[in-house]
């Protein structure tokens, strides 16, 4: 770097400045991450930021950028240069000064989590204009440097990039307006609500908390029972009177109103029937017919987003890391976490999964394999989009120590500033200001995987499992796609396949010995949990006793479902109608997979047909012994089972509704209303109608769970 720019310096800018671009608000601009790598302008060396495509890439991969852009001339980046110092005495004291209470489920805003405020370090950012590949750079700004250059280089640092607001975000979620709120049905002579809090009490059980009014007929019940939250429901633990009255009232009245949110401002209100959080657009006028003035009300207690903050800061984290247990930190390849990027564990979890697997580690996970797909990606493409390469960059950056050896430069270096401010640099205290440098952000292959899906493209939780189908599928595809790319990895092996295998349903009629066998290919095993089975019910009972007597007593005592007890009830012969014949099915492993993903179905219907979750603990054991499942096919005195019964009379089918005949489907439009209600698309229910043999409420709840993953899931059914 010199003081001054030398002619030949500006010579070469001269040459390479013609495809020199700023970009506008509109552009896309990766200046976060190396689209190869996980560096980011704070790794060593910094990030290079190419001033012709936009693209970021790390020292490592800045001259092949360059070489695959340009083979006989120079290419202009801007190189980001990001060091952490630490802060004087002042400074930690000036962050003290400023420390205030967080009452908004928000990051970097008013009232919200603190962003890079409440670290031990400031960062120190500079900025290069850089030559390369004789890396010959010029500190930024710098006057004597062309326009057209000073300007691309402003654009790039201006820009907020492709990771909007990367490090403070704001994630507070508006509740959508509810669509009962316009036609809202309210009841004449409803009881007028006092405006003083001590007045209200849940007219089921007395409690006088966390009490919420129906905005239709005036009722006041407690609100619901949050799973893994104490003292919310009704008294003893039961479900919350305000969702059962609308169950009660033939689920005519949705919206409920929580009395100690009301405030000039408003107040949170809950539709049971979209099972959301909602704006009322009329909430003032719907108070006024129960006596409650908005303007004149004083917020008395937390909302549902503080109360979020509020779990959210005492989560039990010891449940989850050996309480009482002194655990040693570990760091290096195969132990680097991942950044939950915004309701994103579930997509963490099932990266570290896979991550475990030999045969991946192998075919993605090797600094070879990486290197060898960005080697032999199509150059006029966007890396951002290579699906490939963007999946092997994730377990590269799992199961490699690159991280971490960047970390411990940046600790030595961060120690030594310790020591200029003539303070003693405390090992524990440095390591603990860069523990997020052992960990990778996986940005790009989220927004990659997530693109153009209704589910995955946003940032609201889904479901592992779900994820994990949609990832086999997309893989898949360009498995195939670039299998002549996939062939050049060493010990490459296709991801979906390590984990299927094929499942035999055999449907036997008892009377006539008849079986038909019936094969599907299948990747995971889904077990239901007899709660029955709990091998600890006499603890349980004995809390949940004591936890009625005095809540709060004691750590919660959940029920123990040993697995076995779970294969056992999979493997239990079922009653079911097949091909108009009475027979008993049973399922069976035909193959053995290399890897079997077991979930658990923790939800279930409940008797008012609304779906719940099990409080339930199912410990895995490190064996699993499934011969008792394997397949035995046909066996010596059974004999193939007809197409059609016996007479030639075709079997019966499923019209959804009783009733028979071709052309358009028939639909039980109650139970369609029913299904619709709990969140399903009327595609999706009546897919599920049409699917179980005499369709009801629980069937269809059960094929709905199931088959929530399937891509076709809310396309309108196929013609009968």
């Amino acid at each position: 770097m010199s003081a001054q720019v030398s002619e030949q310096f500006l010579s070469e800018v001269r040459k390479a400045m013609s495809s020199v671009k700023k970009p506008t608000s509109y552009d896309r601009v990766y200046k976060d991450e190396c689209m190869f790598s996980f560096s980011t302008p704070e790794s060593p060396g910094g990030l290079f930021v190419n001033l012709s495509t936009w693209k970021a890439f790390g020292e490592a991969f800045v001259k092949q950028d360059a070489a695959a852009q340009s083979s006989t001339g120079p290419s202009l980046y801007l190189q980001q240069l990001w060091e952490r110092r630490p802060k004087t005495d002042e400074e930690l004291k000036e962050d003290e000064a400023k420390d205030k209470e967080t009452t908004k489920l928000a990051i970097g805003v008013e009232g919200g989590f603190a962003g890079l405020e409440d670290k031990p370090y400031k960062l120190e950012k500079s900025n290069f204009l850089v030559v390369v590949p004789s890396m010959e750079k010029v500190l930024l700004p710098c006057v004597d440097l062309p326009e057209v250059v000073i300007q691309a280089c402003e654009g790039v640092i201006k820009h907020q990039g492709s990771v909007v607001q990367d490090t403070i975000q704001e994630w507070e979620d508006k509740p959508q307006v509810s669509r009962f709120s316009e036609t809202l049905e309210q009841l004449p002579n409803v009881p007028r609500i006092s405006p003083k809090p001590s007045d209200w009490v849940c007219a089921v059980c007395g409690r006088r908390q966390n009490l919420w009014l129906n905005l239709s007929d005036g009722f006041v019940g407690c609100g619901r029972k949050q799973w893994g939250v104490d003292d919310t429901g009704c008294e003893g633990g039961r479900e919350g009177a305000a969702v059962l009255h609308f169950d009660d009232t033939g689920r005519r009245f949705p919206l409920a109103v929580k009395l100690g949110t009301i405030n000039a401002k408003g107040a949170d209100v809950y539709s049971y029937a979209e099972n959301d959080m909602v704006e009322d657009s009329k909430l003032k006028e719907h108070l006024l017919h129960f006596g409650i003035d908005l303007a004149a009300m004083e917020k008395t207690e937390k909302s549902l987003a503080e109360l979020q903050i509020e779990l959210n800061k005492k989560f039990e984290w010891d449940r989850i890391t050996e309480a009482g247990k002194k655990l040693e930190p570990l760091a290096g390849a195969g132990y680097v976490g991942l950044v939950n990027l915004g309701n994103t564990c579930y997509m963490n979890s099932i990266m570290q999964l896979l991550a475990a697997v030999p045969e991946v580690a192998e075919s993605y996970g090797q600094t070879q394999a990486l290197q060898l797909l960005v080697g032999s990606r199509d150059m006029q493409a966007d890396p951002a989009d290579d699906l490939l390469l963007q999946t092997s960059k994730v377990f590269e950056g799992l199961l490699t120590d690159h991280r971490h050896r960047q970390r411990k430069q940046l600790e030595e270096k961060f120690a030594q500033k310790v020591e200029a401010l003539g303070r003693t640099a405390d090992s524990t205290g440095i390591e603990a200001a860069f523990t997020d440098l052992d960990v990778v952000a996986p940005r790009m292959f989220r927004t990659l995987i997530g693109r153009g899906h209704p589910e995955f493209a946003t940032a609201r939780q889904q479901d592992a499992e779900e994820f994990l189908q949609h990832l086999w599928e997309e893989v898949s595809k360009a498995e195939r796609g670039q299998s002549g790319r996939c062939e050049t990895l060493p010990a490459f092996r296709k991801l979906a396949p390590l984990f299927a295998w094929e499942s035999e349903d055999k449907y036997k009629e008892g009377a006539t010995s008849c079986v038909c066998l019936k094969k599907t290919r299948e990747s995971v095993l889904r077990l239901e949990i007899p709660q029955e089975a709990a091998t600890n019910m006499l603890e349980v009972r004995e809390y949940e006793k004591n936890a009625k007597d005095l809540p709060g007593a004691g750590e919660k005592v959940l029920p123990r479902v040993p697995v076995q007890a779970c294969l056992d009830l999979l493997a239990q012969a079922e009653p079911v109608a097949f091909r108009g014949r009475q027979c008993m099915k049973t399922t069976r492993f035909a193959t053995f997979p290399s890897y079997l993903v077991i979930q658990m179905k923790r939800f279930y219907t409940a008797p008012d047909w609304t779906a719940k979750k099990m409080e339930v603990e199912v410990p895995m054991p490190e064996d699993l012994d499934l011969s008792a499942l394997k397949a035995e096919g046909m066996l010596a005195g059974e004999q193939e089972m007809p197409e059609e019964p016996d007479g030639g009379a075709p079997a019966q089918q499923n019209t959804a509704s009783g009733g028979g005949g071709g052309g358009e489907h028939q639909f039980d439009e109650m139970l369609l209303v029913t299904l619709v209600s709990m969140g399903f698309s009327e595609n999706a229910c009546k897919r599920a109608c049409l699917a179980v043999p005499s369709p009801n409420a629980d069937s269809c709840l059960n094929w709905l769970f199931e088959h929530s993953g399937d891509p076709d899931i809310n396309d309108p059914p196929p013609p009968g």
